[in-house]
């Protein structure tokens, strides 16, 4: 983490735990942020969504029904048998694809909760680096936070 992570991870540690006395260990701090959100939960776009997941999400009904145009341009999205949900283009290439009213739950699917976005961890949700009030992207997607990074933190 750089030093400017570190000084923001130690604020937001110490709003939430101000005085020594009765302040959690580090083990604890970091047990805490690696868990989800809640009230309200933060939900954070997933920068990798493998093949699999896509093929589970899609209504095959409603696929096959789609332009020639839309299925070329959602095989060339698909092209590294992955796609990174953080990049508005791809979450706006799905959303043009998926248009209703041909095939609005691939796109509810694709786009929602464990495909293409997922309820974040509050050491993931505290590093967003957009403002959209409904979905974030973070840029400690999938890491966890250690003893030795609260360690660090605290002593920045």
């Amino acid at each position: 983490m750089t030093v400017a992570q570190l000084i923001t991870l130690k604020n937001d540690i110490l709003t939430r735990w101000p005085t020594p006395a009765t302040r959690p260990s580090d083990l604890d701090i970091a047990e805490f942020y690696n868990t989800p959100t809640t009230a309200p939960a933060v939900e954070v776009w997933r920068p990798v969504v493998t093949i699999q997941e896509l093929n589970a999400a899609i209504e095959w009904p409603y696929m096959i029904t789609l332009t020639q145009e839309k299925q070329l341009a959602f095989q060339s999205m698909i092209w590294a048998n992955q796609i990174d949900m953080t990049d508005l283009q791809v979450r706006q290439g799905v959303n043009a694809i998926f248009a209703a009213p041909m095939a609005p739950g691939t796109r509810n699917n694709i786009n929602g909760a464990g495909c293409g976005k997922r309820t974040g961890t509050y050491f993931e949700t505290l590093f967003v680096k957009d403002t959209n009030p409904v979905v974030k992207v973070s840029l400690f997607f999938g890491e966890l936070l250690t003893p030795g990074d609260v360690t660090a933190a605290l002593s920045s």
